[in-house]
């Protein structure tokens, strides 16, 4: 497994965790908006943070050198973290659009209506953020023991 697309694909989560995080962040400000949101601010900052932790440990194992880019192996404890970090983005990403575009009313006002319909996706996705939050963070922390 490659580390530079590790890498690329960390960055591509923390990208999409900061859109995500702005958003519920002007939802927040509307006033009155349920406490999942709150909830899942608050998993997608955690998710972030360990992103960043994972990319941190990453450009410790890749060397540049010339023109060409010369990898170490990725670390044993993150060789599966590609695939949870892609499984993340589309996640994060699915978030944002329902974030950005559904949770919101013609005049930009949270809409509870709209809210209500798309409930029980968000109460998954903030379960699944955990969830692979947790796995990379237990991928960091094999490394680390």
């Amino acid at each position: 497994m490659d580390p530079l697309s590790v890498i690329a694909s960390s960055v591509a989560v923390i990208t999409a965790t900061i859109q995500v995080g702005n958003g519920i962040a002007k939802l927040i400000a509307l006033r009155d908006v349920p406490e999942i949101l709150m909830a899942l601010q608050n998993e997608v900052s955690s998710l972030q943070s360990v992103v960043f932790s994972c990319k941190s440990i990453l450009d410790k194992h890749v060397t540049l050198g010339g023109g060409q880019g010369n990898v170490w192996g990725l670390p044993p404890g993150l060789v599966g973290v590609k695939d949870v970090l892609d499984r993340a983005k589309g996640l994060v990403e699915d978030i944002c659009e329902v974030v950005n575009t559904k949770l919101v009313d013609s005049k930009g006002s949270f809409s509870k209506v709209k809210y209500l319909k798309e409930q029980s996706k968000l109460t998954k996705a903030k379960d699944e953020i955990r969830a692979i939050r947790i796995e990379i963070a237990s991928g960091i922390g094999l490394m680390n023991s």
